[in-house]
């Protein structure tokens, strides 16, 4: 069997950007971790955006009271409650419109406006109210027994999605970052393949498969490289795989093959850049993503 080492540049290297953009974002963790958070922003701009956060803060302490008189009500385009059809149920629950109520009311001398919302309507113009507010904060109000946002704080809970899918692209940029480093100044090595064994994990209905390579490095000690994927073929196609590992810190490696992209150098030693139509791939959804904050952040802002 011929083992003899494919010729490659000595480090550093040069890591084309192409590759760069690839190694960094085309990853399936991080790809899946970006559309998580864009789409989970989208629910956060409309609802969690839109939740009564003042009070979990702003209404905790004192309050103050005062007569106000409502000026104006309308529904809103939004609506909570409501329920699936349930089996042997004929009617199915339905949700309730939520409006919003202008009000005004004077302290201290002065007149303060505001808007409370509630999913019900049945208030009219002129009609008296109690307005409540922090001690000596009469500009943060609100009628009593409603709310200052559209929704209530339980819509916070869609913040949770894009948290879980920035948590997941977070990790796949720093897995890509360790990458790119190993790349441009690692040391390569033929890895053999010595372990596979079933995870509890499964992605798009196949296992996810722990493998672990054995090389020596350079001080002729034998070292493992471990990772966990369900894509195996690209990893089992040779009796040998290349593995870059940092000289200071065996532990840390990566094998080639691992890579998104199909990563590889030329006949000079020299890595290969990815092409543009991959390269584009791979940050098109990152681009959406912080396209989805952007104009939610706009909307919030100046809307």
């Amino acid at each position: 069997m011929n083992l003899s080492m494919p010729v490659i540049s000595r480090p550093p290297r040069e890591v084309p950007l192409p590759t760069k953009l690839v190694v960094l974002f085309g990853s399936p963790l991080s790809q899946f971790g970006w559309v998580f958070f864009g789409f989970g922003m989208v629910f956060v701009w409309l609802f969690a955006a839109n939740a009564d956060w003042s009070s979990l803060f702003s209404f905790r302490g004192a309050l103050e009271t005062a007569p106000g008189i409502i000026t104006a009500s309308e529904q809103t385009n939004a609506s909570e409650g409501g329920g699936k059809r349930r089996k042997g149920v004929s009617n199915r629950r339905k949700s309730t419109p939520i409006f919003a109520h202008q009000f005004k009311f004077s302290y201290g001398g002065a007149e303060y406006t505001g808007t409370s919302y509630c999913p019900s309507g049945g208030l009219r113009d002129n009609q008296t109210v109690t307005v409540e507010f922090p001690v000596g904060k009469p500009t943060v109000s609100r009628i009593c027994g409603m709310r200052r946002g559209v929704f209530g704080l339980g819509a916070a809970f869609v913040l949770i999605f894009p948290a879980v899918g920035l948590a997941l692209a977070l990790q796949g940029l720093f897995s890509g970052r360790k990458a790119i480093q190993l790349l441009a100044n690692g040391v390569m090595v033929q890895g053999l393949l010595t372990d596979k064994t079933a995870t509890n994990t499964r992605v798009n209905k196949r296992p996810v498969m722990k493998l672990t390579f054995e090389f020596t490095d350079a001080l002729g000690q034998l070292r493992q490289a471990v990772l966990k994927t369900a894509d195996t073929e690209r990893l089992e196609d040779n009796p040998f795989e290349r593995i870059f590992y940092d000289p200071q810190n065996p532990k840390s490696s990566v094998l080639l093959d691992a890579l998104p992209g199909k990563q590889g150098f030329d006949g000079d030693g020299r890595l290969k850049a990815s092409g543009f139509g991959r390269a584009f791939g791979a940050i098109v959804l990152p681009i959406v993503a912080a396209t989805v904050v952007a104009i939610g952040f706009w909307w919030k802002v100046f809307q």
